[in-house]
């Protein structure tokens, strides 16, 4: 007979599929040994999980190359974790919106793009509009850079190469050695942060979501229109989202 799973390892294995999934990228792919060091599983784990998700019709191998990558099929809202990402996520969320009332966004790492899980709106009149499961690129936005930052740096070096880096405005910041730069830094001083790079007259902090499973593969970002982005303003939303996600 064989011995039944246990309830702690059946959420462990949906997270190590997810956690494979986030990384995944849909248009190109990935070869084994870079798949696991991205997703931080060993090697022969990383294949079983890529070959369930292969059956399951989540990922796809490349016959020529061998490359492994996403088919898109499965909404990352829908995803497995993403229930428990925005359960954990929320809260957080309303705190910051309770106290800056400026619009929280909850992004998840979706393979070479940063895919919204869940946003409350300011109140404000002047705000930016964000549809939840909208996706924007990882490089140019808070969100994204706060997730890399989040990551070991090997992992962090390897994303850097892999992702194609095209400007969504005028200041977005497109050279490599800088974005690595930014992203170290972001690690260090606990918060990422671009202005104006990813929409104009938008500025954004963020964080990773630190004391969960997903710290880095899930982040809440604070986004501003610049005509409010002053430096106490921005002074008091980084301390907020420090306090409220330590």
């Amino acid at each position: 007979m064989n011995k039944p799973q246990s309830a702690t390892s059946r959420p462990s294995t949906l997270k190590r599929a997810f956690a494979m999934l986030s990384i995944l990228p849909i248009q190109s792919g990935l070869p084994l040994h870079e798949a696991a060091r991205l997703s931080a599983l060993p090697k022969p784990t990383a294949y079983r999980i890529l070959r369930a998700l292969i059956e399951l019709g989540q990922a796809a191998q490349d016959e020529a190359t061998g490359c492994y990558r996403s088919t898109g099929r499965l909404s990352v809202s829908g995803a497995p974790g993403g229930d428990a990402i925005r359960a954990a996520a929320i809260p957080r969320m309303q705190a910051l919106h309770r106290r800056l009332d400026e619009t929280i966004n909850l992004g998840i790492l979706d393979g070479d793009r940063v895919r919204y899980l869940h946003v409350i709106e300011s109140t404000r009149p002047l705000r930016l509009m964000t549809i939840p499961d909208a996706a924007d690129p990882v490089l140019s936005t808070a969100l994204g850079r706060a997730m890399l930052s989040a990551m070991e740096p090997s992992a962090r070096t390897a994303i850097l190469k892999r992702l194609t880096i095209a400007p969504r405005t005028a200041h977005t910041i497109t050279r490599r050695k800088e974005l690595d730069r930014l992203i170290t830094e972001a690690a260090r001083r606990r918060f990422a942060e671009e202005r104006e790079e990813n929409d104009l007259g938008v500025a954004c902090l963020a964080v990773p979501l630190r004391g969960t499973a997903w710290f880095r593969s899930a982040a809440i970002s604070v986004t501003v229109p610049t005509v409010r982005y002053a430096t106490a303003r921005r002074a008091e939303i980084i301390t907020a989202l420090q306090e409220i996600i330590p």
